[in-house]
């Protein structure tokens, strides 16, 4: 039961860490550091296992209102990235919250769920997900171009020193809504997280190259379009698509198991109601709200991590 329980606990950790990075990471740190966002997210898992390793030494035990600020602050930020995205790449003339609706009902019937069959249906998700990566990087791999690399250090030390603090936080932030995160963290889940996550930073600026990469708003969704089979099998970039839902969805369930946790099942749909709203009133509707969430998201998703921290810290 407990190896079980740690096949679990590991696919949730290993699926966390990604769900920033898409539509908001990747854009945030490939414009900062350019052709040395690699050596960014090397840095920033060195940084990252520090952090990792302080957050064991911490109380597992969270104030409540602390608990769910934080958790309200992620889900409110990754339905954002979710809605922006998909009426951006696909349902440009749909309405917002008919784009918002079907995801609001699967994050409600998750919240419905205990976390130990949540962890079972994400222990699902990841063998896809695995899948589907290397199929993806089977693909691109082949038509990376080196010298999109090149040359190598030519930002400033500080670029380089704020990607790696930004690739630490948006990848620890997502994991503390784990519970028992003293006994579930798992570095070298972390780790393989982070490698896979550098290499899609690679498959991005050795097919796309730093000027493409960085003038696309949604660089990982425009490499899946160099994907061809036998060179006549090709548009499939919707299919994997899925790998975005995937990431989004494991963050979005454990918040909304975070809420119920702090406010009974009344108060968990009360605060997805309020979320809708929010978002689709005052965040995807106004052009400029995913221009201001990227410049600031460093200080947003800083703010959600300290507050979730001072909550541990509080209940000693």
């Amino acid at each position: 039961m407990k190896r079980t329980n740690n096949i679990l606990n590991n696919t949730s950790l290993f699926l966390l860490p990604f769900s920033l990075f898409i539509g908001l990471g990747i854009t945030k740190i490939i414009n900062n550091a350019r052709t040395d966002a690699w050596i960014c997210i090397i840095l920033g898992t060195v940084i990252g296992l520090f952090i990792n390793y302080l957050l064991t030494k911490m109380p597992d035990n969270n104030v409540k209102v602390m608990k769910y600020v934080s958790s309200f602050a992620l889900l409110l930020l990754v339905i954002t990235t979710l809605t922006k995205l998909i009426s951006s790449v696909y349902l440009d003339r749909t309405s917002n919250i008919l784009v918002m609706i079907p995801f609001i009902i699967l994050v409600l019937y998750s919240g419905l769920k205990n976390r130990y069959a949540l962890m079972k249906v994400i222990s699902i998700l990841t063998i896809i997900y695995v899948g589907i990566m290397i199929f993806a990087a089977g693909s691109l791999i082949p038509t990376i171009n080196l010298d999109e690399f090149k040359p190598i250090l030519i930002n400033s030390p500080s670029n380089i020193l704020l990607g790696s603090i930004e690739y630490a936080l948006y990848s620890i932030a997502p994991m503390l809504v784990m519970p028992d995160f003293k006994n579930s963290y798992n570095y070298k889940v972390y780790l393989l997280s982070s490698l896979v996550i550098l290499g899609i930073f690679v498959l991005i600026i050795g097919n796309l190259g730093i000027e493409l990469a960085s003038s696309y708003r949604y660089p990982e969704y425009m490499i899946f379009k160099n994907i061809a089979i036998l060179d006549f099998i090709e548009n499939i970039e919707n299919i994997l698509f899925f790998i975005w839902i995937i990431n989004i969805y494991t963050l979005s369930a454990h918040t909304i198991i975070n809420i119920r946790e702090c406010v009974d099942v009344k108060g968990m749909v009360i605060t997805l109601i309020i979320i809708a709203f929010i978002v689709n009133t005052f965040l995807v509707n106004n052009y400029k709200s995913p221009i201001m969430i990227l410049k600031f998201l460093d200080y947003i998703i800083g703010g959600i991590a300290g507050i979730d921290v001072l909550g541990r810290i509080y209940t000693r």
